[in-house]
């Protein structure tokens, strides 16, 4: 028992004895008969201990607490950390296998309860410190030398999962549009340096950093070391199942569910290993946000943040009947939290990204379809600037064909695919009257060149709206 349960006199006698009675009614019964299944009535007597008990102690951590907090509001973080660090490091010492790591999700339910007190304080009265109260926690989490990611290796695979839940299928896309999650998936940002200043707005100066250590001998894919255009994907998709969702737990199959806008939609094998890949950057990749050096009176001057893309833990939940292996959200993600202090989240309706009779898309037009989406948007912004006018080139390079080394005949294929699924997005989304019409514009008798949107407001002749299409 820690240090935060002090129990009086008569809570250590009422304990001991509610403890002697359920040893004598677990020794009562038969066999190997487990007394967690057994009959109603015997059920009920095992809900009333286990609730007595809780009752109890958790009386027991709040008056711990208060008497931490009438010291002085001030020590409540540090004594977070410190309490923290102490369950982690006796968990550890007191594992029977010695080889074995540490369940990562049991280990922040531990914590959960046990400073109970400590973390709804914080957020309800310094939300900063908050803040660095799961940062904290997460970065301890992450120490892949004495937590396992993967369930089977904690000795679980064959354990129920004891979390139940249901997923929620939200009804609105959303992105993170500020400056900062716009470089951090761009490919501007540096490799060998990895903070940069981003100009974020007037009197803004934003420094953004980048740390990609923790992916080293996780054998995760990357890129020339930098998140791509399908990382923003299933990131989105992450904030959009967790914020507009109000999911904590998140698979793989949700995410593509939320990137087609088709809730029966059928996840391939290698659809569900992209994502998961992803998933892995996402919540081990390290940022820092810093915009405490701005002018004197500047908004959101004290913004802050250092943490893991997507604060997370791998662990196995029921849900929805089906035992699965998921993402748990552990806090509100960086960019997210960022981008709403900033007001600038981009939402659409999900069905924009529906095709009909396609019940399963390519990664390629998944990534097509999402960059054309976050243009439009912008362009339907009335303080934006962005051109009506996009480049098939720019289109090319967000899928990277370059890198992979496509050329001659297999080039011009693909880049007639990518104009075909241009097509086939932009005819969905007139159909459903998001767009006014397009046109391709064509250089030299037959290379494509662009496309130019029309929207609601535009007049002939504008800058993208040379022409309807046929």
């Amino acid at each position: 028992m820690n240090d935060m349960i002090q129990l009086n006199p008569e809570e250590r006698t009422e304990l001991d004895l509610m403890t002697a009675r359920f040893a004598e009614f677990v020794a009562s019964l038969t066999g190997d008969e487990d007394f967690i299944q057994v009959d109603a009535e015997k059920g009920k007597e095992v809900r009333e201990y286990n609730q007595k008990r809780e009752d109890i102690l958790n009386k027991a951590r709040k008056r711990a607490f208060n008497q931490i907090l009438e010291q002085s509001p001030d020590l409540v973080l540090n004594d977070f950390m410190s309490r923290v660090s102490a369950l982690i490091d006796n968990a550890f010492a007191s594992r029977e296998n010695k080889n074995q790591l540490l369940d990562r999700t049991a280990m922040s339910d531990t914590i959960s309860i046990e400073l109970k007190y400590h973390l709804d304080y914080l957020r309800q009265h310094r939300k900063n410190e908050y803040g660095d109260a799961l940062t904290f926690l997460n970065n301890l989490l992450s120490d892949t030398n004495r937590f396992t990611d993967d369930i089977e290796d904690a000795g679980l695979e064959d354990k129920p999962a004891e979390t139940s839940t249901r997923s929620n299928n939200p009804s609105v896309f959303m992105s993170t549009t500020d400056s900062i999650s716009n470089y951090a998936f761009s490919k501007q940002h540096p490799t060998e340096n990895n903070e940069v200043s981003v100009n974020t707005g007037r009197d803004f100066n934003t420094i953004l950093s980048i740390n990609y250590d923790a992916l080293e001998g996780e054998g995760i894919t990357m890129s020339g070391k930098r998140l791509t255009d399908y990382d923003r994907m299933v990131h989105d998709s992450i904030l959009t199942l967790y914020y507009e969702g109000k999911n904590r737990y998140i698979t793989p199959s949700m995410v593509y569910h939320v990137m087609t806008g088709n809730y029966s939609a059928r996840i391939s094998k290698k659809q569900t290993d992209q994502i998961t890949q992803s998933f892995q950057k996402l919540s081990r990749i390290h940022v820092i946000i810093d915009e405490t050096n701005n002018r004197p009176g500047a908004a959101f001057r004290q913004f802050h943040e250092e943490s893991a893309l997507i604060q997370a833990v791998y662990t196995k939940v029921r849900m929805n009947g089906a035992e699965v292996n998921c993402l748990e959200i552990i806090t509100t993600p960086t960019l997210l939290r960022y981008a709403l202090q900033k007001h600038q989240i981009t939402r659409s309706d999900i069905a924009l990204f529906r095709i009909d009779g396609v019940e399963r898309v390519s990664t390629d037009f998944l990534i097509v379809q999402k960059y054309l989406w976050r243009r439009i948007s912008a362009m339907k912004n009335p303080r934006s600037k962005v051109s009506h006018t996009i480049l098939f080139s720019t289109l090319y390079r967000t899928l990277d064909m370059d890198e992979r080394n496509i050329t001659g005949t297999a080039e011009r294929n693909k880049k007639k695919a990518v104009r075909d699924d241009v097509k086939l997005i932009l005819d969905t989304w007139l159909r459903m009257n998001w767009i006014k019409g397009y046109n391709f514009i064509i250089i030299k008798g037959k290379q494509y060149n662009s496309v130019e949107i029309y929207l609601a407001g535009d007049t002939p002749g504008a800058e993208g709206t040379k022409s309807l299409p046929n």
